[in-house]
Protein backbone atom coordinates (compact mmCIF):
# COMPACT_ATOMS: atom_id res chain seq x y z
CA UNK A 1 0.00 0.00 0.00
CA UNK A 2 3.00 2.17 0.22
CA UNK A 3 3.86 2.25 -2.71
CA UNK A 4 0.05 3.46 -3.93
CA UNK A 5 0.36 6.38 -1.32
CA UNK A 6 3.54 7.23 -2.59
CA UNK A 7 2.62 7.67 -6.15
CA UNK A 8 -0.11 9.66 -5.00
CA UNK A 9 1.95 12.16 -3.13
CA UNK A 10 4.32 12.15 -5.71
CA UNK A 11 1.61 12.94 -8.54
CA UNK A 12 0.12 15.59 -6.42
CA UNK A 13 3.30 17.36 -5.21
CA UNK A 14 5.52 17.74 -7.63
CA UNK A 15 2.93 17.47 -10.26
CA UNK A 16 0.55 20.23 -8.96
CA UNK A 17 1.66 21.94 -6.04
CA UNK A 18 5.10 22.66 -7.46
CA UNK A 19 4.33 23.85 -10.20
CA UNK A 20 1.51 26.34 -8.89
CA UNK A 21 4.66 27.70 -6.75
CA UNK A 22 3.06 26.08 -3.74
CA UNK A 23 6.16 23.89 -2.58
CA UNK A 24 5.46 25.48 0.97
CA UNK A 25 2.27 22.34 0.91
CA UNK A 26 4.69 20.25 0.20
CA UNK A 27 7.16 20.94 3.09
CA UNK A 28 4.06 20.64 5.63
CA UNK A 29 2.98 17.74 4.65
CA UNK A 30 6.49 16.54 5.01
CA UNK A 31 7.20 17.90 8.50
CA UNK A 32 3.38 16.90 10.00
CA UNK A 33 3.95 13.57 8.41
CA UNK A 34 7.67 13.22 10.03
CA UNK A 35 6.30 14.48 13.42
CA UNK A 36 4.14 11.00 13.25
CA UNK A 37 6.67 8.66 11.92
CA UNK A 38 9.31 9.61 14.49
CA UNK A 39 6.43 9.24 16.97
CA UNK A 40 4.97 5.72 15.87
CA UNK A 41 8.72 4.61 15.06
CA UNK A 42 9.97 5.54 18.70
CA UNK A 43 7.03 2.82 20.00
CA UNK A 44 6.54 0.16 16.77
CA UNK A 45 10.41 -0.42 15.84
CA UNK A 46 11.62 -1.59 19.44
CA UNK A 47 8.54 -4.18 19.90
CA UNK A 48 7.85 -5.12 15.99
CA UNK A 49 11.11 -4.58 14.62
CA UNK A 50 11.31 -3.85 10.91
CA UNK A 51 7.37 -4.66 10.49
CA UNK A 52 7.38 -1.85 12.75
CA UNK A 53 8.99 0.72 10.71
CA UNK A 54 6.76 -0.62 7.66
CA UNK A 55 4.08 0.04 9.33
CA UNK A 56 5.50 3.54 10.43
CA UNK A 57 6.54 4.20 7.19
CA UNK A 58 3.08 3.49 5.91
CA UNK A 59 1.91 5.77 8.31
CA UNK A 60 3.74 8.51 7.48
CA UNK A 61 3.40 8.39 3.46
CA UNK A 62 -1.03 8.23 4.28
CA UNK A 63 -0.37 11.06 6.50
CA UNK A 64 1.63 13.20 3.29
CA UNK A 65 -1.24 12.26 1.41
CA UNK A 66 -4.21 13.75 3.65
CA UNK A 67 -2.49 16.69 4.35
CA UNK A 68 -1.89 17.05 0.46
CA UNK A 69 -5.50 16.16 -0.28
CA UNK A 70 -6.52 18.44 2.32
CA UNK A 71 -4.59 21.34 0.57
CA UNK A 72 -6.06 20.36 -2.83
CA UNK A 73 -9.40 20.20 -2.05
CA UNK A 74 -9.05 23.80 -1.40
CA UNK A 75 -8.35 24.39 -4.82
CA UNK A 76 -9.27 21.57 -6.72
CA UNK A 77 -12.43 19.34 -5.92
CA UNK A 78 -10.84 16.01 -4.99
CA UNK A 79 -14.69 14.62 -5.19
CA UNK A 80 -14.37 15.72 -8.79
CA UNK A 81 -10.91 14.29 -9.49
CA UNK A 82 -11.76 10.93 -7.41
CA UNK A 83 -15.63 10.43 -8.43
CA UNK A 84 -15.03 8.45 -11.27
CA UNK A 85 -11.42 6.24 -9.90
CA UNK A 86 -13.92 3.20 -9.95
CA UNK A 87 -14.37 3.09 -13.96
CA UNK A 88 -10.53 3.73 -13.70
CA UNK A 89 -10.31 0.24 -11.93
CA UNK A 90 -12.60 -1.68 -13.78
CA UNK A 91 -11.22 -0.39 -17.15
CA UNK A 92 -7.96 -1.58 -15.77
CA UNK A 93 -8.93 -5.03 -14.29
CA UNK A 94 -10.95 -5.88 -17.46
CA UNK A 95 -8.00 -5.48 -19.94
CA UNK A 96 -5.86 -7.19 -17.61
CA UNK A 97 -7.68 -9.95 -17.47
CA UNK A 98 -8.56 -10.06 -21.29
CA UNK A 99 -4.40 -9.65 -21.92
CA UNK A 100 -3.94 -12.87 -19.51
CA UNK A 101 -6.08 -14.63 -21.24
CA UNK A 102 -4.77 -13.98 -24.79
CA UNK A 103 -1.05 -13.89 -23.79
CA UNK A 104 -1.90 -18.01 -23.44
CA UNK A 105 -2.99 -18.00 -26.71
CA UNK A 106 0.73 -17.50 -28.28
CA UNK A 107 4.31 -19.15 -27.68
CA UNK A 108 6.80 -16.36 -28.18
CA UNK A 109 7.33 -13.62 -26.11
CA UNK A 110 7.59 -11.43 -29.38
CA UNK A 111 3.91 -12.24 -30.28
CA UNK A 112 2.75 -12.03 -26.98
CA UNK A 113 4.55 -8.40 -26.94
CA UNK A 114 2.94 -7.95 -30.22
CA UNK A 115 -0.37 -8.89 -30.07
CA UNK A 116 -0.79 -7.72 -26.38
CA UNK A 117 -0.19 -4.33 -26.63
CA UNK A 118 -2.36 -3.29 -28.97
CA UNK A 119 -5.67 -5.55 -27.47
CA UNK A 120 -4.69 -3.78 -24.21
CA UNK A 121 -4.63 -0.05 -25.40
CA UNK A 122 -7.84 -0.75 -26.96
CA UNK A 123 -9.99 -2.25 -24.17
CA UNK A 124 -9.00 -0.16 -21.99
CA UNK A 125 -9.84 3.12 -23.98
CA UNK A 126 -12.73 1.89 -25.13
CA UNK A 127 -14.17 0.54 -22.17
CA UNK A 128 -13.09 4.29 -20.65
CA UNK A 129 -15.12 5.64 -23.68
CA UNK A 130 -18.12 3.49 -22.68
CA UNK A 131 -17.72 4.10 -19.04
CA UNK A 132 -17.71 7.83 -19.44
CA UNK A 133 -16.09 9.56 -16.81
CA UNK A 134 -16.44 13.28 -16.42
CA UNK A 135 -12.60 13.43 -16.98
CA UNK A 136 -13.43 12.32 -20.53
CA UNK A 137 -15.44 15.69 -20.98
CA UNK A 138 -13.22 18.30 -19.75
CA UNK A 139 -9.99 16.73 -21.82
CA UNK A 140 -12.41 16.98 -25.07
CA UNK A 141 -13.33 20.67 -24.25
CA UNK A 142 -9.49 21.26 -23.24
CA UNK A 143 -8.45 19.76 -26.93
CA UNK A 144 -11.29 21.78 -28.67
CA UNK A 145 -9.81 25.04 -26.72
CA UNK A 146 -6.21 24.22 -27.84
CA UNK A 147 -7.70 23.73 -31.56
CA UNK A 148 -9.19 27.02 -31.87
CA UNK A 149 -5.95 28.45 -30.32
CA UNK A 150 -3.90 27.08 -33.34
CA UNK A 151 -6.14 28.46 -36.03
CA UNK A 152 -5.64 32.09 -34.92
Amino acid sequence: FELIFMGWTSLIGNQFFIAVKKEKILLISMIISLSFLIVFSVFLVPIYGAVGAAISSLIGEFIILCVQLYYLNKKISVRFLFGDVYKFIFSSLFMFLICLSVQNLFQSSLEKILYTIPIAFSLYFVCLWLLNPKIKSVAINYFKILGRDDER
